[in-house]
């Protein structure tokens, strides 16, 4: 079998016999035909050995060819099966993340009931009142609830005898008032504030914030081999959610089980006369406290998935410089752009975080007061569990975006080292020029974005002083029997 019959779309044959008459012809127009007969034993196998050398490096080029192409076409094949998972991954994510999230938000008054109807600009005009008109619904939910946690003096840290007498009411009634300034005036005051600056925050400013982080984060996991994949970055965002809907139920629980020790509550000055009104007005206060809860549980679930998207998106990038994955210049606009979204999420979504957390904060201590020193309030074994539950559930709530903000400024000063670590060891930046090594680490040197909540940078080293510095005070106050709890 020929050759040139086995690859016919190199067109093989034709060539080798072309060459080899055109050879024969040059060499009978050269020697004459009679030339040409002498030498056809020494000349004709030169002349073969010739095209068959010629034949095989052509066969060899055209393997190479068919290689590159095959290859060429498993790589395409590749990346466009990888960009599929890519976009079922996002799109799940957003699915099992942005939606509950968007739920959440709307159910606080922070994002429209109704949207834009597709191929509209705008919302027909029976839906504009439902979405001006619910915020201030909401709003006035909390400040009613506030009102009725007054009239019954329902708070976690005090117990005062519920009668349903004329005198008994006003004897609960004014020792409410000794509590006035510290447990209603001050916190209601602080946790109103709250709601409507996160109002503001996530419905006139921060609309989209979450999910454009999320989809850079995607495209750039998706992009190189480095890091978290797509797939495991959905499930860390889902697990988030999930924590936050465990939180919610929790603090839910614990209101519950604070009005469920309190048996029967007597709302004073309103002059409940019916059954129906009095677990109406409960069902009220609950719901006001209800929503406050979710309040904090979606702004800290919200900082603390974004610390952590900017913490993947961080690593990632030292990861993809460590491997060369990326040039310099690539890693300096990429830095960059992480220092864009880390002033947003310190400067906007930070400072609504630290007015909650200190609210937070406030019902902590009311609880571990309350579960410290019962005794003297004549509290029930149902109104220490209540304490201590509540203590536990807003401890953790209020812990978590502190850790957060340590880890992200952990992978902030990562990045600080990065161009130190590339100056001193340029392993696979050896053909990059000095002088793009120079300032790439003159880049990275000068890099001041850090996590920080009340306006404090929040570290590893602070969280430990922190926590020895409470512990000791509170290993004091005990000493001094500040606290009584067994006695």
């Amino acid at each position: 079998m020929y050759h040139g019959e086995k690859y016919p779309i190199l067109g093989l044959k034709d060539k080798r016999t072309s060459k080899s008459a055109s050879s024969l012809g040059s060499a009978t127009e050269s020697y004459g035909v009679s030339g040409y007969k002498s030498l056809s034993m020494s000349e004709t196998r030169t002349l073969s050995n010739v095209s068959d050398m010629e034949f095989s490096q052509e066969l060899a080029f055209g393997e190479d060819n068919d290689i590159s192409r095959h290859s060429q076409d498993s790589q395409s094949i590749d990346s466009y099966s990888e960009q599929v998972n890519n976009g079922e991954a996002l799109q799940a994510c957003k699915n099992s993340v942005i939606q509950p999230y968007q739920k959440l938000l709307t159910i606080l008054g922070w994002r429209p009931i109704f949207t834009a109807v597709p191929y509209h600009n705008q919302p027909s005009r029976c839906v504009r009142p439902i979405n001006f008109f619910y915020p201030m619904l909401v709003f006035c939910v909390i400040i009613l609830s506030f009102l009725l946690q007054f009239a019954s003096c329902y708070r976690v840290n005090i117990n005062i005898p519920q009668q349903r007498n004329a005198s008994s009411m006003r004897h609960n009634f004014l020792d409410c008032q000794e509590f006035m300034i510290s447990q209603y005036i001050i916190p209601d005051v602080l946790q109103l504030t709250a709601y409507v600056y996160a109002y503001y925050i996530y419905k006139v400013w921060d609309k989209e914030q979450l999910q454009t982080l999320i989809e850079r984060v995607f495209l750039k996991s998706g992009s190189n081999k480095c890091g978290l994949s797509p797939r495991q970055l959905a499930k860390t965002m889902k697990a988030f959610v999930v924590l936050g809907f465990f939180w919610i139920v929790c603090a839910i629980s614990v209101q519950i089980l604070h009005v469920i020790s309190q048996e029967q509550m007597s709302f004073t000055f309103l002059h409940v006369s019916s059954n129906a009104q009095y677990y109406t007005l409960v069902i009220l206060m609950l719901l006001g406290c209800v929503i406050l809860d979710t309040v904090y549980v979606t702004a800290i679930i919200d900082y603390v998935t974004q610390c952590q998207l900017l913490i993947y998106l961080l690593q990632g990038l030292c990861d993809r410089v460590r491997e060369r994955t990326i040039d310099l210049e690539e890693a300096i606009k990429d830095i960059q752009e992480a220092e864009t979204l880390s002033r947003i999420v310190n400067y906007r979504i930070a400072s609504c975080i630290s007015l909650l957390l200190f609210n937070l904060g406030l019902m902590a201590v009311l609880d571990c007061v309350a579960f410290a020193d019962g005794r003297l309030l004549n509290f029930t074994t149902l109104m220490y569990m209540a304490s201590l539950c509540g203590a536990v559930v807003w401890i953790c709530i209020s812990g978590t975006p502190f850790i957060q903000a340590a880890r992200l400024n952990s992978a902030c000063r990562a990045v600080l080292t990065l161009g130190h670590e590339i100056r001193s060891r340029p392993f696979g930046f050896q053909d990059t020029q000095t002088g793009a090594l120079d300032s790439f680490l003159l880049f990275t040197s000068t890099i001041t974005f850090k996590a920080k909540l009340f306006r404090t940078t929040v570290n590893s080293s602070f969280l430990c002083v922190s926590f020895t510095i409470i512990s000791f005070t509170l290993l004091f106050l005990f000493q001094l029997e500040f606290f009584q709890v067994w006695n």
